[in-house]
């Protein structure tokens, strides 16, 4: 019982360490794309905790998928687990976004964990409101997209042939439109692929 209490602890540790990490740091565009396995636009369909096998309790959400931009398809039911309760009196990890029913989101989800866990690429970071606005459907994150271009080189911008209104929307600050944001993260996608099979 010791030994299975012990593994819990430090597993539970390792895991705060890496996301209060993962919080911290600024992550880019390019880094968020090549970090994700899945990138969708959804909504939320169903919350419910789960007991895990390490008896720890997840929260599992499901979201039906309405764009898809990488390694998931529209129409399609996504579902995932984070270490986060809903219950009040429980664990709380902070800058782990939560999601409610009926809430949409383009999400950057890692891939899974040996426990079957994830999180959004870079916490807050990787979750964006999806809003009406002049410019039609538009993205924006809790930072108010002012990671997208943090630390990008310019020639990775260069290499991934965007344009020079792509390289303007990546840094204002500003929500960036939906179409032109799935853009965006397809030249970064294909730019990572290109670098890991050289």
């Amino acid at each position: 019982m010791l030994k299975k209490t012990t593994a819990l602890g430090t597993a539970f540790l390792l895991l705060l360490g890496t996301l209060w990490a993962t919080s911290v740091k600024p992550v880019n565009l390019q880094e968020m794309v090549g970090s994700a396995e899945r990138i969708f636009w959804g909504s939320c369909v169903r919350v419910e905790e789960t007991a895990l096998p390490s008896g720890l309790v997840a929260t599992q959400y499901t979201f039906q998928v309405r764009r898809g931009l990488k390694g998931v398809e529209a129409g399609e039911m996504v579902t995932f687990r984070q270490l986060q309760s809903t219950d009040r009196q429980s664990l709380k990890i902070p800058g782990l976004p939560t999601f409610r029913k009926g809430q949409e989101s383009l999400i950057f989800l890692y891939g899974e964990s040996r426990l079957g866990l994830t999180s959004p690429v870079g916490l807050q970071q990787g979750v964006f409101r999806v809003e009406q606005t002049e410019q039609g459907l538009s993205v924006i994150n809790a930072l108010e997209n002012s990671n997208l271009d943090y630390d990008l080189p310019e020639i990775n911008m260069r290499s991934a042939g965007l344009a020079g209104r792509e390289r303007d929307l990546l840094s204002s600050k500003q929500p960036i439109p939906l179409d032109t944001f799935a853009a965006l993260v397809a030249k970064f996608d294909r730019l990572n692929q290109q670098r890991a099979d050289q």
